[in-house]
């Protein structure tokens, strides 16, 4: 909770589209900027630009990485490094766990 931006590496692999970590969901939840390398036509990148809760860049981006990690730099030295998540709390644990549990309980 002390970091000012998150930084999220998936792993450069064929399924890399669909992978969305236990980190990943922690990091929304944290109400800080997240930068997230990976595909950018995959979920997380999905739910990065769905919520707005960072940026999400590909692997070999390194020119937009770079701007990136100096535009957030500079926020935070202003003192306006923040986040305008839109709808994270629909990903949170509880949340996606009563979705499970509802699922569950229309078996």
């Amino acid at each position: 909770m002390q970091t000012q931006v998150l930084l999220l590496v998936l792993n450069n692999t064929k399924n890399a589209k669909g992978i969305l970590t236990g980190k990943f969901f922690e990091y929304l939840s944290a109400n800080r900027p997240v930068i997230c390398i990976g595909p950018t036509d995959g979920d997380a990148s999905v739910i990065v630009n769905e919520t707005r809760c960072g940026k999400c860049l590909n692997y070999t981006d390194f020119d937009n990485t770079y701007k990136i990690v100096l535009e957030y730099y500079e926020l935070f030295k202003s003192g306006n490094l923040r986040v305008n998540n839109t709808g994270a709390e629909k990903y949170s644990r509880k949340n996606l766990t009563k979705e499970i549990a509802d699922v569950l309980d229309k078996l």
